[in-house]
C-alpha cells in the first residue's frame, strides 16, 4: 500500500553524481534534478542554548512512495534544501 497522492505534492531529488579525477580520485561533480511528489514533515524541534547562544535544531521526515533515495541525495522544496541523513524506511501500510 503507497501513500494517496492527494496527499503528496511536487519536490525537487537532487542526486549528486561523481567522476574521477587526474589523480584517480572519486569527486563530485554536477547534480541530477528530477521532480518527485512527496511531502516533508517536521518531526521534531528543540531550541538549543549552549555557550551562550540560542539555537534551533530541527528534524524533518520525508514521506514519499519512491524507493530510489539514499542518504547521499537532497530534497529541494523552493528556496529550502534538506539533506537526507541515511537509508530510507519503507512503511507499510
Amino acid at each position: 500500500m503507497s501513500l494517496p497522492t492527494w496527499s503528496l505534492r511536487d519536490l525537487t531529488l537532487r542526486v549528486a553524481t561523481t567522476t574521477i579525477d587526474a589523480y584517480g580520485a572519486t569527486v563530485p561533480n554536477t547534480d541530477t534534478d528530477t521532480t518527485i511528489k512527496a511531502r516533508i514533515d517536521q518531526s521534531s524541534r528543540t531550541d538549543v542554548l549552549a555557550n551562550g547562544r540560542v539555537g534551533e535544531v530541527s528534524s524533518w521526515l520525508l514521506l514519499t512512495n519512491i524507493s530510489t533515495i539514499n542518504a547521499s541525495d537532497r530534497i529541494v522544496d523552493g528556496t529550502h534544501v534538506y539533506e537526507v541523513d541515511g537509508p530510507p524506511w519503507p512503511a507499510y501500510g
